[in-house]
């Protein structure tokens, strides 16, 4: 899962880099590429992954968060949400 992925971000799109990194973590999230409880690698490498800054993966991250889809544990790292633990969806 974490080889080069600079290929999902387009710097030339309208949509920020943030909301691009986002939308993919998200997209590997639910649809169950990443494991409930699964650590990502740390800010540095995900910036490096997708060729972005680490600023740009952090406020993405934040919002993942925000979301309930990820947690992050102080000293640990950031960690995908078990699907039981998630928040969920209103219609």
């Amino acid at each position: 899962m974490w080889e080069d992925r600079r290929q999902h971000i387009d710097p030339r799109r309208i949509a920020h880099l943030w909301a691009q990194v986002a939308a993919d973590l998200r997209t590997e999230i639910t649809k169950g590429r990443l494991d409930d409880g699964q650590r990502l690698p740390a800010e540095p490498e995900l910036a490096s992954i997708y060729g972005v800054s680490r600023a740009t993966v952090r406020r993405a991250l934040g919002v993942l968060i925000e979301e309930g889809l990820l947690s992050r544990l102080t000293g640990r790292g950031t960690f995908v949400t078990p699907v039981a633990d998630r928040p969920q969806a209103s219609n």
